[in-house]
Protein backbone atom coordinates (compact mmCIF):
# COMPACT_ATOMS: atom_id res chain seq x y z
CA UNK A 1 0.00 0.00 0.00
CA UNK A 2 0.89 3.53 -0.78
CA UNK A 3 1.91 5.75 1.64
CA UNK A 4 -0.64 8.63 2.76
CA UNK A 5 -0.28 11.15 -0.37
CA UNK A 6 -0.05 14.87 0.08
CA UNK A 7 -3.06 16.72 -0.91
CA UNK A 8 -2.36 17.95 -4.86
CA UNK A 9 -0.31 14.63 -5.72
CA UNK A 10 -3.03 12.02 -5.88
CA UNK A 11 -4.86 12.54 -9.40
CA UNK A 12 -8.42 11.08 -9.60
CA UNK A 13 -8.48 9.29 -13.54
CA UNK A 14 -11.74 8.31 -15.43
CA UNK A 15 -12.60 7.14 -18.57
CA UNK A 16 -10.00 4.40 -17.87
CA UNK A 17 -11.16 1.00 -19.64
CA UNK A 18 -11.55 -1.68 -17.56
CA UNK A 19 -8.70 -3.88 -18.61
CA UNK A 20 -6.02 -1.59 -18.48
CA UNK A 21 -3.14 -2.87 -16.29
CA UNK A 22 -1.40 -0.30 -13.65
CA UNK A 23 1.81 -0.41 -15.40
CA UNK A 24 0.02 1.06 -18.59
CA UNK A 25 -0.88 3.43 -16.49
CA UNK A 26 2.06 3.63 -14.95
CA UNK A 27 4.18 4.53 -18.20
CA UNK A 28 1.51 7.03 -19.45
CA UNK A 29 1.99 9.44 -16.52
CA UNK A 30 5.65 8.85 -15.24
CA UNK A 31 6.87 11.13 -18.58
CA UNK A 32 5.36 13.88 -16.19
CA UNK A 33 7.83 12.64 -12.60
CA UNK A 34 7.86 9.68 -10.48
CA UNK A 35 4.70 7.98 -10.08
CA UNK A 36 4.67 6.36 -6.60
CA UNK A 37 0.72 4.22 -7.21
CA UNK A 38 -1.70 3.58 -9.61
CA UNK A 39 -4.70 1.57 -9.27
CA UNK A 40 -7.36 1.11 -11.50
CA UNK A 41 -10.09 0.08 -10.29
CA UNK A 42 -11.82 -1.27 -13.29
CA UNK A 43 -14.86 0.71 -12.72
CA UNK A 44 -14.34 3.45 -15.83
CA UNK A 45 -11.87 5.06 -13.08
CA UNK A 46 -8.56 5.24 -11.80
CA UNK A 47 -6.01 6.77 -9.06
CA UNK A 48 -2.10 7.58 -10.09
CA UNK A 49 0.00 9.20 -7.08
CA UNK A 50 2.89 11.09 -7.93
CA UNK A 51 5.22 12.34 -5.28
CA UNK A 52 4.94 15.89 -5.93
CA UNK A 53 2.55 18.09 -6.71
CA UNK A 54 3.77 19.84 -9.60
CA UNK A 55 4.68 16.52 -11.05
CA UNK A 56 0.65 15.88 -10.78
CA UNK A 57 0.18 19.51 -11.71
CA UNK A 58 1.64 18.62 -15.27
CA UNK A 59 0.28 15.51 -16.24
CA UNK A 60 -3.35 16.66 -15.22
CA UNK A 61 -2.77 20.07 -17.99
CA UNK A 62 -0.93 17.75 -20.55
CA UNK A 63 -3.65 14.51 -20.43
CA UNK A 64 -6.70 15.97 -19.10
CA UNK A 65 -8.95 15.38 -22.57
CA UNK A 66 -6.49 13.45 -24.10
CA UNK A 67 -6.70 10.02 -25.65
CA UNK A 68 -4.38 8.05 -24.13
CA UNK A 69 -4.82 3.36 -24.26
CA UNK A 70 -7.91 3.87 -26.82
CA UNK A 71 -9.87 6.15 -24.37
CA UNK A 72 -10.39 9.64 -24.24
CA UNK A 73 -9.49 10.54 -20.28
CA UNK A 74 -10.82 13.44 -17.65
CA UNK A 75 -7.90 14.02 -14.91
CA UNK A 76 -8.38 15.83 -11.99
CA UNK A 77 -6.96 16.49 -8.50
CA UNK A 78 -7.97 14.01 -6.20
CA UNK A 79 -9.22 15.99 -2.94
CA UNK A 80 -9.34 14.44 0.14
CA UNK A 81 -12.65 15.18 2.29
CA UNK A 82 -12.26 16.82 6.06
CA UNK A 83 -11.54 14.25 8.54
CA UNK A 84 -10.70 11.56 5.63
CA UNK A 85 -8.31 8.49 6.95
CA UNK A 86 -4.71 7.22 5.94
CA UNK A 87 -4.26 7.28 2.36
CA UNK A 88 -3.39 4.36 0.05
CA UNK A 89 -4.90 2.94 -2.90
CA UNK A 90 -8.62 4.37 -2.39
CA UNK A 91 -7.99 5.07 1.30
CA UNK A 92 -10.07 6.52 3.38
CA UNK A 93 -9.04 10.55 2.92
CA UNK A 94 -10.43 10.09 -0.41
CA UNK A 95 -13.45 8.45 -0.05
CA UNK A 96 -12.29 5.52 -2.35
CA UNK A 97 -12.72 1.85 -2.55
CA UNK A 98 -13.63 0.46 1.07
CA UNK A 99 -11.89 3.80 2.65
CA UNK A 100 -15.52 4.70 3.77
CA UNK A 101 -17.08 7.90 2.11
CA UNK A 102 -17.75 10.80 3.32
CA UNK A 103 -15.24 12.16 5.92
CA UNK A 104 -16.25 15.62 6.91
CA UNK A 105 -20.09 14.90 6.78
CA UNK A 106 -22.68 12.88 7.61
CA UNK A 107 -23.72 10.51 4.69
CA UNK A 108 -27.35 9.12 4.33
CA UNK A 109 -27.81 5.32 4.37
CA UNK A 110 -27.34 3.00 1.26
CA UNK A 111 -31.31 2.07 0.41
CA UNK A 112 -31.57 -2.12 0.33
CA UNK A 113 -34.36 -1.69 -2.17
CA UNK A 114 -34.69 -0.13 -5.49
CA UNK A 115 -34.76 2.90 -6.44
CA UNK A 116 -31.37 3.41 -5.77
CA UNK A 117 -30.23 6.91 -6.31
CA UNK A 118 -27.85 9.50 -6.20
CA UNK A 119 -28.05 13.33 -5.70
CA UNK A 120 -25.13 14.99 -7.72
CA UNK A 121 -24.55 18.44 -6.83
CA UNK A 122 -22.06 21.37 -7.12
CA UNK A 123 -21.58 20.54 -11.48
CA UNK A 124 -20.75 23.46 -13.45
CA UNK A 125 -23.48 25.20 -15.62
CA UNK A 126 -22.20 23.76 -18.81
CA UNK A 127 -22.66 20.06 -18.15
CA UNK A 128 -24.45 18.30 -20.69
CA UNK A 129 -26.01 14.28 -20.22
CA UNK A 130 -22.99 12.86 -21.61
CA UNK A 131 -20.45 14.62 -19.31
CA UNK A 132 -22.19 12.74 -16.45
CA UNK A 133 -23.03 9.18 -18.06
CA UNK A 134 -18.95 9.37 -18.50
CA UNK A 135 -18.43 10.38 -14.85
CA UNK A 136 -20.74 7.36 -14.17
CA UNK A 137 -19.36 4.88 -17.05
CA UNK A 138 -19.87 1.45 -15.98
CA UNK A 139 -22.29 1.75 -13.22
CA UNK A 140 -25.00 1.01 -15.02
CA UNK A 141 -26.84 3.99 -14.94
CA UNK A 142 -30.96 3.40 -15.13
CA UNK A 143 -31.24 7.06 -15.71
CA UNK A 144 -30.29 10.91 -15.61
CA UNK A 145 -31.95 13.57 -14.80
CA UNK A 146 -30.93 17.42 -15.09
CA UNK A 147 -32.61 19.68 -12.56
CA UNK A 148 -33.55 22.69 -14.75
CA UNK A 149 -35.15 26.04 -13.76
CA UNK A 150 -38.65 26.00 -14.41
CA UNK A 151 -39.35 29.46 -16.15
CA UNK A 152 -35.20 30.01 -18.04
CA UNK A 153 -34.77 26.36 -18.41
CA UNK A 154 -30.99 26.75 -17.16
CA UNK A 155 -29.10 23.89 -15.87
CA UNK A 156 -29.52 24.63 -11.26
CA UNK A 157 -25.91 22.63 -11.32
CA UNK A 158 -27.43 19.42 -9.69
CA UNK A 159 -28.68 16.10 -10.94
CA UNK A 160 -30.03 12.57 -9.84
CA UNK A 161 -28.35 9.66 -11.34
CA UNK A 162 -30.65 6.41 -10.61
CA UNK A 163 -28.43 3.29 -10.56
CA UNK A 164 -29.64 -0.27 -11.44
CA UNK A 165 -28.01 -2.12 -8.83
CA UNK A 166 -27.48 -1.05 -4.92
CA UNK A 167 -23.50 -1.63 -6.06
CA UNK A 168 -23.90 1.16 -8.19
CA UNK A 169 -24.70 3.64 -6.01
CA UNK A 170 -22.78 2.48 -3.34
CA UNK A 171 -19.63 2.72 -6.28
CA UNK A 172 -20.75 6.03 -7.37
CA UNK A 173 -20.82 7.26 -3.82
CA UNK A 174 -16.53 7.18 -4.22
CA UNK A 175 -16.78 10.41 -6.61
CA UNK A 176 -17.74 12.40 -3.55
CA UNK A 177 -14.74 15.67 -3.94
CA UNK A 178 -13.79 14.68 -7.16
CA UNK A 179 -12.75 17.32 -9.33
CA UNK A 180 -15.15 18.52 -12.48
CA UNK A 181 -13.48 21.47 -14.01
CA UNK A 182 -11.98 22.25 -10.76
CA UNK A 183 -15.28 22.19 -8.83
CA UNK A 184 -15.59 19.63 -6.22
CA UNK A 185 -18.17 17.54 -7.07
CA UNK A 186 -20.91 16.51 -4.35
CA UNK A 187 -22.29 13.00 -4.60
CA UNK A 188 -24.75 11.70 -1.86
CA UNK A 189 -27.87 9.75 -1.71
CA UNK A 190 -30.52 11.20 -3.02
CA UNK A 191 -33.59 11.91 0.08
CA UNK A 192 -37.33 11.42 -0.13
CA UNK A 193 -39.14 11.84 -3.17
CA UNK A 194 -40.54 15.73 -3.42
CA UNK A 195 -41.86 17.96 -6.26
CA UNK A 196 -39.23 20.01 -7.55
CA UNK A 197 -40.02 23.02 -5.99
CA UNK A 198 -39.40 25.28 -9.70
CA UNK A 199 -36.96 22.58 -11.00
CA UNK A 200 -37.93 20.54 -13.76
CA UNK A 201 -36.09 16.98 -14.83
CA UNK A 202 -34.43 16.95 -18.05
CA UNK A 203 -32.09 14.24 -20.18
CA UNK A 204 -32.68 10.63 -20.10
CA UNK A 205 -35.32 9.44 -17.83
CA UNK A 206 -37.38 12.83 -18.35
CA UNK A 207 -39.29 14.58 -15.76
CA UNK A 208 -38.85 11.69 -12.91
CA UNK A 209 -36.29 9.53 -14.84
CA UNK A 210 -38.79 6.52 -16.10
CA UNK A 211 -41.60 7.29 -14.47
CA UNK A 212 -40.32 7.88 -10.85
CA UNK A 213 -40.55 10.77 -8.83
CA UNK A 214 -38.13 13.37 -7.94
CA UNK A 215 -35.85 13.06 -5.24
CA UNK A 216 -34.77 15.95 -2.34
CA UNK A 217 -31.49 17.01 -2.15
Amino acid sequence: MAPYAEEGCKLFVYGVNEGTSNSELQEQFEKFGTVTDTYNTGKGYAFVTFDNKESASEATERLNGQEILGQILKVNVARPKEGGGGGGRGGGGYGGGGGGYGGGREKRPIPDEPPYTAFVGNLPNNIVQGDVDAIFKDLRVRSVRLVRDRETDKFKGFCYVEFEEREGLSDALQFDGALVEDRPMRVDVAEGKRNDRGGRGGGRGGGGGRGRGGFEE
